[in-house]
């Protein structure tokens, strides 16, 4: 009989880490958030109310890096992806905080962003 003991097995540090992991595997995070925008399960609404709670932070979608060395930048992506959810899906209480983050960055990172996702 094979023991494993989970205190020995590296996790996420969170439940949404998986999209950062196969997002810097890959090298891009647009795919994977479609594919999240589309899964419409109860635990995908409650990771992604998760995923916001922590990257709204300290503000920290401001400049969100994924990765072990932080390889992949993130913010460009998420933001507008974030914003295109709407207030239905990530919650009437997480939305202005998203918005309000989006308004806060400079103009130059906001219009980058917008190039990005075009």
């Amino acid at each position: 009989m094979v023991v494993l003991h989970a205190a020995r097995v590296p996790r996420p540090r969170s439940r949404h880490a998986g999209v950062g992991v196969v997002a810097v595997s890959t090298g891009v995070l647009a795919p994977w958030l479609t594919v999240w925008a589309g899964t419409r399960t109860e635990a995908a609404d409650r990771h992604l109310a998760d995923a916001v709670d922590d990257w709204t932070f300290e503000s920290e979608l401001t400049d969100l890096r994924l990765g072990f060395y932080d390889e992949l930048e993130a913010s460009a992506e998420l933001l507008p992806w974030l914003l295109s959810l709407g207030a239905a899906r990530i919650g009437v209480t997480r939305f202005p905080e998203v918005e309000r983050i989006a308004r806060t960055l400079p103009a130059s990172r906001a219009e980058r962003q917008g190039r990005k996702g075009r």
